[in-house]
């Protein structure tokens, strides 16, 4: 019984970082596409088929300033500058099931 209760609630805060992701990501698709498929930034990498790994370390490199120079800079700085790290990381996990 304690084994299904852990993987339960397991389940639900899955879920419910999931949710949490696909609402912050709302923001993004007017430059990155409803399914990360646009082409932005100076690779012309899509979110798109990335990892959640890459992803985080690319919200948070726009956070902390070490990405800038690169294309979208401003705009993504502001984006992120008001996010947890807990935020950052469930964003990015959404957006690595695009």
């Amino acid at each position: 019984m304690k084994k299904l209760t852990i993987i339960a609630t397991l389940a639900l805060t899955t879920s419910v970082a999931m949710a949490s992701g696909a609402a912050a990501y709302k923001k993004c698709t007017g430059c990155h596409g409803v399914n990360g498929e646009r082409k932005f930034g100076p690779q012309k990498a899509l979110i798109q088929g990335q990892s959640a790994d890459r992803l985080f370390d690319m919200l948070k490199g726009y956070k902390d300033g070490s990405l800038k120079g690169n294309a979208g800079y401003g705009i993504m700085k502001g984006q992120v500058k008001r996010m947890s790290e807990d935020k950052m990381k469930e964003l990015a996990d959404y957006m690595a099931t695009l």
